[in-house]
């Protein structure tokens, strides 16, 4: 600056930033391709860090569950819902088979009840899996599935038979 306070000189630089750019492209395209590809799972998806807080979830999760993504990230999965058993009875978190996922490593499966509003009893057959990253779990990811219809028929069938068996009796 000159003594009058007005600019004397000034110094620039120019730096090519294409290459930066064609990377910052391709990475925004492989995450909205990976994106669409997470959306169009059928099953409710739901990724959680080890501390079993909501990192993702799905459009199908939010259908199932009756949330919104944004309401539910970052909070515990655990307070999130209830999960009973066949009788209604609620499953301790220590038993869920997302908890089995983050401490045991282990893939879990199995036929549970959602339990909303307090009395609905929404079965989903729930898929856990540990994510493990250089040998540690660093999270774990659920699926549901929702077999409503497949619990409804499997009943009607047992009832079939009963009918059957007692009138043949």
């Amino acid at each position: 600056f000159k003594e009058d306070g007005s600019i004397r000189e000034w110094v620039g630089t120019c730096i090519d930033i294409t290459e930066r750019k064609k990377i910052e492209e391709h990475i925004n395209e492989e995450l909205v391709r990976k994106r669409a590809l997470f959306e169009s799972i059928g099953d409710g998806v739901i990724a959680m860090d080890k501390n079993g807080k909501i990192m993702d979830l799905n459009k199908k999760t939010e259908g199932i569950f009756g949330w919104k993504t944004d309401e539910v990230l970052g909070k515990s999965l655990f307070t999130e819902f209830k999960l009973a058993d066949e009788q209604g009875k609620i499953i301790p978190k220590n038993l869920r088979p997302i908890q089995l996922a983050i401490t045991t490593g282990q893939i879990g499966h199995g036929i549970y009840f959602l339990v909303k509003r307090g009395m609905e009893k929404i079965p989903l057959f729930i898929t856990s899996a540990p994510v493990i990253l250089e040998g540690k779990i660093i999270g774990a990811v659920n699926i549901y599935r929702d077999v409503t219809q497949q619990v409804a028929t499997d009943r009607a069938k047992d009832d079939f038979l009963y009918f059957a068996s007692h009138t043949l009796r």
